[in-house]
């Protein structure tokens, strides 16, 4: 590929300088031996008798392996390196191959005579003191000079390894930085004992099986995939995630530090795998083969009751009632995804009071974050528009009636949201229709937004009731989102992703008509809309507004989709 062929370097398309990776391979070492005369990196050879453990020529060797790497998969994708000194830290267990502040040297001079001779296009450091106040560390990569110096390599991908001496266990431990007012982990030194030596021992012979395994997704035509980052100041943008076996390596992270040692969490980082949506997981092949996923219903309270070696009952782990529980408005089945939050609530905590602390808070993140709610303002806004009178209830109120309401979707009302959130508009039919046994309404009125509900609510309430169901038109945002409580939830870049859905989506609708195949044009809107937008969908449908049934007619029709951004669910419909 000639330079003129190539992007401009992003910033955010690079990779960190990977200062493990190792290769013996003869064609890296005569490479190195090149460059090492041609560039004078002798001068930075130590004259004294305490030899420093890793060579100037060993560091050339990591810098030019790592930039061969980054263009075998790539030639866009960018190498970044932090020049600070303090960066590298040449006695720390994190550092195997002790780089350490030569390294800087090296790749100042060498990264000014490559360039000077056209063998490096380079992005410099950037420090923000006007915008987020961020700093960015320098971006080189092989220019096509350098890039016809590797064109005659035949070393591959699979020929680079990691080396050896990383480490596969990590301690660490967050800090609140003063200075840049925020929190940052770092990794902390600690001394090898039976615990960690017998982990890294399993570790590593897990990391040998992982290098002399072919994993692989045949689909994909690249050597790397696209992810959105969805926390911290990075959130709403990509990060690019290589695909290779130069990104198997499987580390365990302990958090807590100093406080914590080694019993918190444990959880295991790297492999590209990890980082792969849902979606792409079941597409991937281990040597050829496909994978196959297992499902073990209640493998965690299982696990439990075979470490006590107790004999646990026959059927659903979950379900309370084999063991003579009842609750008196929820079935057992509404109630399963609690069980499941409490349990590993209550196997994380150390005391009876820390459980039910954490139990709370998850109660607490799972209804109000996901239904953010401002009753101030909602009376502000009812206040402007006249409203004479806002009933409040408290929970207790509309639960106070002693009559049970047993509701029960029909077979052919499980589409939609009601097959991805189970329980849902049960919930909401039995707290409508206690509502309205409370204030008798001759009226109820509803958003479109969500028509499903509003269909199932209108139904029922309908049958039982002497109320009459007002269909309100949805009202739009200037981007053409739909108005939500949940919007709040979105970043400023999230939710112009989600009006330019909207926008697509409605124009889509406009330009379809009766003389096109519109199921297979709806598979194919569907798939650009994950494609171009990076975004899960649980469902994008034409159905009937009457009933709801799937159809191939525009006329009496909508469409129907949900999905996330950043995990925040939408719904909406055109």
């Amino acid at each position: 590929m000639r330079i003129a062929d190539l992007d401009p370097i992003d910033r955010w398309y690079s990779e960190p300088l990977d200062v493990h990776g190792w290769s013996h391979h003869p064609e890296i070492r005569e490479l190195t031996n090149k460059f090492y005369d041609e560039l004078g990196i002798f001068q930075f050879e130590s004259t004294s008798n305490n030899k420093p453990k890793i060579s100037p020529k060993s560091m050339l060797r990591v810098l030019l392996l790592d930039l061969y790497v980054r263009w075998l998969k790539d030639p866009n994708l960018a190498t970044g390196f932090n020049k600070a000194v303090r960066h590298y830290k040449p006695n720390s267990r994190y550092n195997g191959l002790h780089i350490n502040r030569k390294i800087i040297a090296i790749e100042l001079e060498v990264e000014k005579t490559l360039e000077d001779q056209g063998y490096l296009e380079v992005l410099p450091h950037y420090n923000d003191r006007t915008g987020a106040g961020r700093s960015y560390t320098t971006r080189i990569r092989p220019s096509e000079l350098l890039a016809d110096h590797f064109s005659r390599l035949t070393i591959e991908l699979h020929d680079i390894d990691k080396h050896h001496k990383e480490d596969c266990i990590i301690l660490r431990e967050k800090f609140y930085d003063e200075e840049d007012d925020r929190s940052t982990t770092v990794d902390i030194e600690y001394e090898d004992n039976n615990y960690t030596n017998a982990i890294r021992s399993q570790l590593s012979a897990y990391n040998k099986l992982l290098k002399n395994t072919f994993i692989d997704i045949p689909s994909f035509t690249k050597p790397h995939f696209s992810r959105l980052i969805t926390k911290g100041k990075r959130a709403g943008q990509k990060t690019t995630i290589s695909i290779g076996p130069d990104n198997k390596f499987v580390r365990r992270v302990f958090s807590g530090g100093l406080k914590g040692k080694w019993k918190l969490n444990g959880r295991l980082y790297g492999g590209w795998w990890q980082s792969l949506n849902s979606e792409y997981r079941s597409r991937i092949t281990f040597n050829g083969f496909p994978t196959v996923e297992v499902e073990y219903s209640g493998m965690g309270i299982r696990l439990l009751y075979d470490k006590f070696n107790k004999k646990m009952y026959e059927g659903d782990a979950y379900d309370l009632s084999l063991v003579g529980y009842k609750h008196s408005t929820h079935s057992m089945e509404d109630l399963r995804p609690l069980l499941k939050k409490c349990l590993m609530c209550m196997t994380n905590s150390k005391s009876r009071k820390q459980a039910l602390e954490a139990v709370r808070k998850e109660l607490k993140d799972d209804t109000e974050g996901k239904y953010p709610r401002d009753i101030k303002m909602d009376l502000k806004i009812l206040k402007r528009l006249k409203v004479d009178f806002v009933y409040l209830p408290r929970i207790k109120d509309i639960y106070k009636s002693k009559n049970k309401i047993k509701i029960k979707l029909n077979k052919q009302d499980k589409i939609l949201c009601a097959k991805y959130r189970k329980g849902h508009f049960e919930g909401v039919i039995e707290v409508m229709t206690r509502l309205t046994e409370i204030i008798n309404p001759s009226k109820i009125f509803m958003g479109e937004k969500d028509f499903q509900q509003l269909l199932l609510v209108k139904r029922y309430i309908e049958k039982n009731f002497k109320s009459k169901i007002i269909f309100c038109k949805t009202i739009r945002d200037k981007n053409k989102l739909a108005l939500s409580s949940r919007n709040i939830l979105l970043n400023k870049k999230n939710l112009e992703k989600a009006g330019e859905v909207a926008r697509n989506l409605a124009i889509f609708k406009k330009q379809l008509s009766k003389n096109m195949n519109l199921k297979n044009l709806i598979f194919m809107k569907k798939n650009e809309l994950k494609m171009k937008y990076d975004i899960k969908i649980d469902y994008l449908e034409l159905r009937n507004t009457k009933n709801l049934r799937l159809t191939n007619k525009i006329k009496n029709a909508k469409i129907f989709i949900a999905y996330y951004i950043n995990n925040v669910r939408l719904i909406d419909n055109y």
